[in-house]
């Protein structure tokens, strides 16, 4: 039988986005821990043999960062983890 293609994995950002703007993306003293852990998840997928989606977030932090300028600081460090590849 044909192989089945496999779907392209892809973020969007939420019809609620500016709702929760404030618990995620404000950065009152020029940071967020939030955006740590955006770190971490990116680095993870990487390690884990998830590049599609690993790419996929990035994507999506790109789109997120033209409308948050205050995580324009982290954007560097995301794309760094952006491309890790898994360890073994």
């Amino acid at each position: 039988g044909a192989i089945e293609e496999e779907a392209q994995p892809s973020v969007v950002i939420a019809k609620h986005f500016q709702d929760r703007f404030d618990d995620c993306w404000s950065s009152t003293w020029g940071g967020n821990h939030n955006w740590l852990r955006i770190s971490r998840v990116l680095l993870c997928l990487g390690r884990c043999s998830l590049p599609k989606e690993q790419a996929a977030f990035m994507e999506a932090l790109e789109d997120v960062a033209k409308q948050v300028p205050q995580c324009a600081p982290s954007i560097k460090h995301w794309r760094e983890k952006a491309v890790e590849k898994p360890v073994f």
